[in-house]
């Protein structure tokens, strides 16, 4: 068991303010299934390594300059939005989040959509010191206009720190679950968003698991609370994702609508 305990930062993508995740790496067996909880991004934003331009970007930050080594990434693996997995992918690194460095570009294998996925191999960083990650998106493995990403692992290089060779920091995508309610999920008919310690606007968007968007809209959360009714009855029963993004966050819930 590993017993490493970070303070990370991950960036959804394109997202252009950090949302602060606390993280601690475990032993997770190398076939476990992961496939329940990605990671989207449906709108470009201007990436932080500025010469890219707007794009569907992830940027992780460790809280520090850390001496980075091997990486295991797992792909988006639910069977019915494989196409928006992460394909051709850029990767730079960065100590300050201002003057960064390209490692290269690599494929991204499309995962298998089985119970059982053990995600692949990714960039070997070769003992770099960096606080900041940056994996841009040249294109998924569809035609689609969203992105996405399940888990990425980080193994990080002994270096005065009391760490083991293949301790690892987990970062995943951000759980809404403490300020964000969305009830009744599973629903028939309606359900509502509840929404606190936030103010601004917010986008709320609905998408099908292969990414079609099918309702998006505009709001305005005042007060730092905010509650809205959604009809379901022009949905047909199956599995959605319910994507909210406001000025200073992203995140997205699994929403079920039966019949």
């Amino acid at each position: 068991m590993k017993n490493i305990l970070s303070t990370l930062v991950l960036l959804g993508l394109g997202l252009a303010t950090p949302q602060l995740l606390w993280a601690q790496s475990e032993c997770i067996e190398p076939d476990a299934s992961i496939w329940l909880r990605p990671w989207m991004s449906c709108q470009t934003s201007q990436n932080p390594v500025g010469e890219y331009g707007r794009t569907h970007w992830i940027q992780y930050d460790l809280g520090q300059s850390l001496p980075l080594s091997t990486t295991r990434i797992w792909n988006i693996n639910d069977p019915d939005q494989l196409d928006i997995g992460f394909n051709t992918v850029q990767v730079d690194y960065s100590e300050n989040g201002e003057e960064w460095q390209h490692w290269g570009s690599m494929r991204f294998p499309r995962a298998n959509g089985e119970a059982i996925y053990g995600g692949f191999q990714g960039p070997d960083l070769q003992g770099i010191e960096a606080r900041y990650v940056v994996f841009t998106v040249i294109d998924t493995h569809g035609d689609g206009d969203c992105a996405g990403l399940t888990e990425v692992k980080f193994n990080l290089r002994p270096q005065d720190r009391n760490l083991e060779e293949d301790d690892e920091i987990e970062i995943e995508p951000e759980e809404m679950n403490d300020w964000v309610e969305v009830y009744p999920n599973p629903t028939e008919d309606v359900f509502h968003v509840f929404l606190e310690e936030y103010e601004g606007p917010l986008n709320v968007t609905i998408l099908t698991l292969n990414g079609q968007i099918i309702y998006s809209d505009e709001f305005e959360v005042e007060d730092y609370e905010w509650e809205q009714e959604f009809s379901t009855r022009s949905l047909r029963p199956g599995i959605y994702f319910l994507l909210l993004q406001g000025e200073d966050f992203q995140g997205s819930k699994r929403l079920v609508v039966r019949r």
